[in-house]
């Protein structure tokens, strides 16, 4: 086992302005740790394989990615997790059920992120939201992941708009 500081190999990737090739993160990685490519590369492969990260191609490219095959905490107050965990009870977080899929809502995308770090800021920080008058709105809601999350922050009602049929389909059994 090559010795290495867990959370800072994983801080390297989220310090990253741009979305980082395997190649570029090894890169990263012998440079912090002082280590040969090889060892590097274990270390990558490592975190790939205990599902920390996971590889992703878009546009002709192989990217590293946080994976989202096990939960994830994206705010203070939401995680999100695939089906098939087990719910933890007692914990001081709402927890957001959303199947892997083609839409968006895996917590992964910048917007999802921030609009989910702005519902636990309005619901639960700045208490900003009276949720029994409120009604929300999610347009283009993909997954259905921020029309849950609203709804299981407290909000009264929440209407989820989406034209694309697949993400349709998705939302609905998300939701459901």
């Amino acid at each position: 086992m090559i010795p290495f500081d867990r959370k800072e190999a994983i801080s390297l990737f989220f310090q990253s302005d741009v979305k980082l090739t395997p190649q570029a993160y090894i890169k990263k990685i012998q440079s912090k740790f002082s280590l040969s490519k090889a060892e590097a590369k274990k270390i990558v492969c490592q975190l790939i394989s205990e599902q920390e990260l996971s590889y992703s191609y878009t546009y002709g490219a192989t990217y590293i990615e946080q994976s989202f095959l096990k939960p994830v905490k994206v705010s203070p107050h939401f995680i999100v997790k695939p089906p098939g965990f087990g719910h933890r009870s007692g914990q001081d977080h709402i927890e957001l059920i959303i199947a892997p899929g083609i839409s968006f809502g895996s917590g992964q995308h910048p917007t999802t992120r921030l609009v989910l770090r702005a519902i636990d800021f309005c619901f639960f920080d700045g208490q900003m939201i009276d949720s029994q008058t409120v009604s929300g709105a999610d347009i283009g809601t993909g997954s259905g992941i921020l029309a849950i999350a609203m709804c299981l922050a407290g909000l009264a009602s929440c209407t989820a708009y989406e034209i694309d049929p697949v993400s349709l389909c998705e939302a609905g059994k998300n939701i459901s």
